[in-house]
């Protein structure tokens, strides 16, 4: 951190500094600069601090965490800039989405670029106070820790980021991106830097899908449950689904917070499920023939072409989508094995998620009634 010159004694002495060890020296033979005062606090956080005159008044902040894309497994691709993402959207001290207007009101400019980043190594977030107060200072070191500390990865915020981040991978797709790619893959190929871009995979990015009640808006797997149970999915391609009853991820991430790692990273996830076998079983609880005409996954990008149009005329969201049909051209299924034998989670059947997310479904409305709807109760 770069802070404005401030006389000393203005300032409580620093409780962890430690400028006879500066950690970012050690094992290494370069003189240390006695212009920056290093510390480190008890629960492993390092810092570094040096007074600048220039520009005046401004505080610039970078807080790295050690880690980014290079130590995702195969099924995490992408979850590291994934919750760079969600850091923003809410945490302790700020609410959903306010983020930007609070930083704003302290005079900081704001940008997803601009004030984060997340690289194979590491994970940089950035923020310069033009004009600062010590009570806007110290207001952003509070916020700041809330976003590191306690970031809220709730299911509504995964559902919000998770397509920002998906229309962000798709922006990547122009000549400058697959050079880049080629490039990586050439010079370090059979090493892991090769397969890791920061930005993630489609599957891994959607990973287990939650089902079941409360699902207001509802997301793409409720909007699929609610198509099926009125009729009007008369067709399927060959793919599959990981589903997950929604209350288990919710006592999953509660089972993280108390027994997780610091550092590691876990599939919340349910019952690997073939996508005829979702429409076969949402049809026998409202009473509704399944569908019986299996389609070659081809046949429905002009259909996502059409719809996508169709929206942006209408404003409404897509019945489909490009990502989505790219996306069911892999089945996918994932396993929950570290997060049972770390955390003991545990996922009931998904045929629960599907049963609560059919009667919640009905009873707010958004099903047509069938003679044998009574089923689904």
């Amino acid at each position: 951190m770069l802070a404005p010159a401030t006389p000393a004694e203005a300032l409580p002495a620093p409780r962890y500094a430690k400028p006879s060890d500066p950690w970012i020296y050690r094992g290494t033979y370069i003189p240390a600069d006695p212009q920056w005062l290093f510390g480190e606090m008890p629960n492993g956080l390092r810092y570094a601090v040096r007074q600048n005159s220039v520009p005046p008044g401004q505080v610039s902040i970078r807080i790295r965490i050690d880690a980014g894309s290079l130590y995702e497994t195969e099924s995490e691709q992408g979850f590291a800039h994934l919750i760079e993402h969600l850091t923003f959207r809410e945490s302790k001290y700020l609410g959903n989405n306010q983020a930007i207007p609070t930083w704003q009101r302290l005079g900081a400019s704001f940008g997803s670029d601009t004030n984060a980043q997340t690289t194979p190594t590491q994970t940089v977030y950035k923020l310069d106070l033009p004009n600062v107060s010590r009570p806007a200072l110290d207001e952003s070191m509070k916020l700041l820790s809330g976003m590191i500390e306690a970031p809220a990865l709730s299911d509504a915020n995964l559902k919000t980021e998770v397509p920002i981040v998906l229309a962000e991978r798709r922006e990547r797709t122009g000549a400058d991106e697959r050079v880049a790619k080629a490039s990586r893959e050439t010079l370090f190929a059979g090493q892991l830097l090769a397969e890791r871009p920061p930005i993630g995979t489609v599957e891994t990015l959607q990973a287990a899908t939650p089902i079941g009640p409360r699902d207001v808006r509802p997301t793409p797997t409720g909007r699929i449950i609610i198509e099926a149970a009125n009729g009007r999915i008369p067709a399927f391609i060959d793919t599959g689904l990981n589903l997950v009853h929604v209350d288990d991820v919710a006592s999953g991430h509660l089972a993280a917070l108390r027994s997780g790692k610091i550092g590691e990273r876990y599939i919340l996830g349910g019952q690997n499920v073939l996508f005829s076998q979702l429409l076969r079983d949402v049809a026998g609880l409202v009473g509704r023939r399944p569908a019986r005409v299996r389609l070659p996954w081809g046949a429905l990008i002009p259909v996502a072409l059409f719809a996508e149009g169709l929206a942006r005329i209408t404003g409404r969201e897509p019945f489909a989508t490009l990502a989505g049909v790219y996306m069911a051209r892999h089945r996918m299924f994932y396993a929950s094995t570290k997060a049972e034998r770390e955390l003991s989670y545990q996922s009931r059947p998904y045929i629960e998620g599907i049963k609560d997310a059919v009667r919640w479904f009905r009873d707010a409305g958004y099903l047509t009634q069938t003679r044998d709807s009574a089923r689904a109760r």
